[in-house]
């Protein structure tokens, strides 16, 4: 578990320090990613089947894009809007199992997208949108 940033500069570091796996798993879990989902014994089949529904309204909505791509272009823009948003879509494509506290920077991505209102006061419980 990561230590939560407090602010901006912290938000951002806590990014950086922790990108490659952080793009582990936006390439695994990304809904738009295209990856075979990866096999975990699902733990919440309530919350699991919430989220099916949200994975697939990812897939099909917005525009066309690579997760991977738009999440290195956002990083290296600094863009808070769009890295959160595809943080986000990301921590939806994860099962819903106790087995994720096992991959590596799931934890991060946790402190990353609970904090996101470090980036901006206004994303703080507001849905992400383009």
């Amino acid at each position: 578990m990561s230590d939560c940033p407090h602010d901006a500069t912290e938000w951002w570091e806590l990014l950086e320090e922790n990108k490659d796996s952080i793009r582990s798993l936006v390439i695994q879990f990304h809904p738009k990613s295209g990856a075979p989902r990866k096999d975990m014994k699902i733990t919440a089949p309530g919350a699991e089947a919430v989220c099916e529904d949200i994975r697939g309204e990812i897939a099909v909505g917005g525009k066309p894009e690579c997760p991977l791509e738009s999440f290195d272009a956002a990083l290296q823009k600094q863009d808070g809007l769009t890295i959160v948003r595809l943080l986000n879509e990301t921590w939806f494509g994860i099962p819903e199992s106790t087995e994720c506290w096992n991959l590596e920077g799931f934890g991060v991505l946790c402190d990353l997208c609970s904090e996101a209102y470090c980036l901006d006061p206004e994303l703080e419980g507001s849905d992400i949108e383009e």
